[in-house]
């Protein structure tokens, strides 16, 4: 963790490894429960702590031995997963359980496998054992939300306005008049130079 921080914007930092909650990190850390939403925004917003949780999360990841990549392929196998990968259709159309050909990545998106036992036919025909082999795939919906949500498909007003406001604050008071006064001229007003 980096030495120029503050002790509470240490605790911060810590506090928000926990659940990646900027508020919820602030009001664990000690700040003002009126204030620690705007705390929070805040301490996102400087560079030092932004620093100190890229550090934090990247000896997490060496500590435990995940990465980004692994979680991302994890979610990939459990996304793309197809059914027709765990089943052999016959010539005359029905389906049936094949693990036969299972590979690892398609064992990673399956969630459930339950196999019943029963006398089963009749007659002449009755066998002695039927074997019947259900199984359910992991959540394809929430893997492919998460994916998404990885890659900007999907975003928040939220997390888009919290983006623009780090990056306002991080702009010199020059550099943030230029880009209004740019904008303003973008959209036909006039700009009046002080």
């Amino acid at each position: 963790m980096s030495k120029s921080l503050e002790p509470k914007q240490a605790r911060f930092v810590e506090e928000y490894m926990l659940d990646l909650n900027a508020t919820k990190a602030a009001l664990r850390a000690g700040y003002s429960a009126r204030t620690a939403n705007k705390i929070g925004s805040q301490l996102l917003g400087k560079t030092r702590i932004r620093e100190a949780i890229a550090q934090s999360m990247e000896a997490r990841s060496k500590r435990t031995q995940h990465s980004a990549d692994a979680v991302i392929r994890e979610l990939s196998y459990i996304g793309y997963a197809n059914m027709m990968d765990y089943m052999t259709i016959t010539p005359t159309g029905e389906a049936f359980v094949d693990f036969s050909k299972l590979t690892r990545e398609q064992a990673a998106a399956i969630q459930e496998i339950t196999i019943d036992e029963a006398a089963g036919g009749a007659g002449d025909g009755r066998r002695e054992k039927v074997q019947r082999t259900r199984f359910k795939l992991a959540d394809k919906r929430g893997a492919l939300e998460l994916l998404g949500k990885h890659e900007k498909l999907f975003t928040d007003r939220l997390e888009t306005l919290s983006e623009v406001q780090v990056k306002l604050r991080e702009m010199s008071d020059s550099d943030l008049e230029k880009a209004i006064q740019q904008k303003m001229t973008e959209l036909g007003y006039a700009v009046i130079k002080k």
